[in-house]
């Protein structure tokens, strides 16, 4: 949250509960750049009303163009402004908040059993015709990885899984990397209707196993996709036996799945599968420079060794290359980035007893609650209670208890607290 007037974003330290300031925002960068990257020829990406509209309300986000709640403490009369945010998708700012929000509620429908994260990646060599196709071949990707597990599970152990499906486009680095972060259940619905039942023991199956049915599933709904005349493809392509030469030319090709080990805290695989799902698909601390370049760190999974933590790298683009980067991964209004199935269905998820479900410790708030209005503002509040943080009701210099005064709107007029 911001104090007075300043225009440094900042977030507060857990250990010590200082702040730590960011050395750039998304922000920044659209003021900086965005005239001249919509005017450059070299610029890339098809610019549409999407795009627009992130940079515009990052430009906004936590500023009095959409005012702010005025808050005072009752002890040393410390006035403190807490701003309010744009809500988009695609926002640094709010996606914190708002991931901890579908966090809560996520884990409070889940079976309380183990939970497996799997990733299921598109290959490289399949991104060209993802790109063409967008969303149809991200829905493809969607459908072939929950059937994977859906099937693996009907076989193996005779019983519906519970599946959480999180799509994200980008890597670290902001190439074009489309994969799909699965929640798993270890268990779920006995098919033959005589209850659930959880699975003993911590593997599932070799990660081959899961990548080749993954790639004859994704390369049938293809071949359905073309059958129908919704997929589309080059016109070298577009005669005769054109894709199924190229399907062909892709069997020997191995796919990426990866499988790991289940965790019983579920809570760490859903906040961290959510990360990218409701903000940027960059962290704002990754930023070290933006002028004359952007200059950002990454991971660099290439050149990391399996099983260790991934090293770091840095990468230096152009405004507008890094732009370009960034901007494709916008998603378009009303798409489903996240989606439930099998046993996380909503028919079977609202089946589930309540003996069975998580037990969510929701975060203990204060008497003092911020009224309907100033909902997001309790949000942010739970999210920075939930990890240790100082309440924002709080004074900061004396700890007092901070009383709402009233609303500023965007012109600066206030409206006092009738409470």
């Amino acid at each position: 949250m911001m104090q007075g007037n300043t225009k440094q974003r900042r977030v507060m330290c857990k250990r010590n509960r200082d702040y730590v300031a960011k050395r750039h925002r998304l922000s920044e960068i659209y003021e900086k750049y965005r005239s001249g990257y919509l005017k450059d020829p070299l610029r890339k990406l098809k610019i549409e009303d999407r795009h627009l509209e992130v940079m515009r309300k990052a430009e906004v986000c936590r500023t009095l163009k959409l005012g702010a709640i005025l808050l005072r403490c009752e002890d040393c009369g410390t006035v403190r402004f807490l701003y309010h945010t744009c809500k988009h998708r695609f926002c640094s700012d709010c996606g914190a908040a708002n991931t901890y929000q579908w966090a809560e509620k996520t884990l409070s429908r889940l079976y309380e059993i183990p939970h497996h994260h799997i990733v299921m990646t598109l290959p490289k060599s399949y991104r060209w015709l993802s790109q063409m196709n967008g969303n149809k071949l991200h829905d493809l990707l969607f459908r072939s990885s929950a059937a994977v597990i859906r099937e693996y599970f009907r076989e193996r152990y005779d019983c519906l899984p519970g599946i959480v499906s999180v799509l994200h486009t980008a890597g670290s680095d902001l190439k074009y990397h489309p994969h799909i972060h699965m929640i798993v259940s270890r268990g779920g619905k006995q098919l033959d209707g005589s209850g659930y039942k959880a699975i003993k023991g911590t593997f599932l199956v070799k990660n081959e196993v899961l990548a080749g049915r993954l790639k004859a599933i994704f390369h049938a709904g293809l071949k359905k996709l073309r059958d129908r005349g919704e997929l589309e493809v080059p016109k070298s392509m577009e005669k005769g036996q054109g894709l199924n030469k190229w399907l062909k030319g892709q069997q020997a090709k191995k796919w990426i799945v990866n499988i790991e080990k289940p965790l019983e805290e579920v809570s760490q695989i859903v906040n961290y599968v959510g990360r990218y799902t409701k903000r940027a698909c960059i962290s704002e601390y990754s930023i070290e420079s933006i002028s004359p370049e952007i200059v950002f760190r990454y991971k660099d999974y290439k050149n990391s060794k399996r099983g260790e933590k991934p090293a770091e790298a840095i990468k230096r683009m152009t405004p507008t290359a890094f732009l370009d980067a960034l901007l494709q991964h916008v998603p378009r209004k009303r798409y489903r980035m996240v989606r439930y199935s099998g046993l996380y269905n909503s028919f079977y998820m609202n089946r589930i007893p309540e003996d069975l479900r998580a037990k969510v410790n929701k975060t203990e708030r204060k008497n003092e609650e911020i009224q309907e209005e100033w909902g997001e503002v309790e949000t942010m509040r739970g999210y920075l209670l939930s990890k240790g943080y100082q309440d924002l009701l709080i004074c900061r210099k004396c700890k007092g208890k901070m009383e709402v005064l009233g609303i500023i709107n965007k012109d600066g007029e206030i409206y006092a607290n009738s409470t």
